[in-house]
């Protein structure tokens, strides 16, 4: 597997994207041959925003980590780490990278925003 760094861009607060890694495990197929979906209007927003208690809930339970942490991985290369405080993210070279960050470099980008949005409801529907 390749694993690039994360880095944040200068003044926006959101991560660049990263290589591709190979072998990623997701319950939520790419939608590169579907974006975008049916109906979606950029005017007016996505319509498949997570709030930050979903980001939350999805980067730190347990069952929804394992599907969460390869999209995350491919997306900015950093890593989900578990701590005695909670859930850490880290950059390939063990740097922490803000949660705030990571949550709004995929709410600023519709397409990774869609891409988590279609897996989390996979589960709560």
């Amino acid at each position: 597997m390749r694993y690039a760094s994360a880095t944040l861009c200068a003044g926006r607060g959101t991560l660049s994207p990263a290589g591709q890694v190979r072998g990623s495990v997701a319950r939520v197929p790419r939608n590169d041959h579907t974006w975008p979906p049916d109906g979606y209007d950029p005017s007016r927003g996505s319509g498949y925003r997570l709030t930050r208690e979903q980001f939350s809930q999805l980067t730190s339970g347990a069952k929804y980590r394992p599907f969460v942490a390869p999209l995350l991985r491919r997306w900015f290369g950093i890593e989900l780490v578990d701590v005695d405080s909670g859930t850490t993210f880290r950059a390939a070279d063990h740097a922490v990278v803000d949660a705030g960050t990571v949550y709004a470099s995929v709410q600023s980008d519709p397409k990774k925003q869609y891409e988590l949005y279609q897996f989390a409801m996979s589960w709560w529907r």
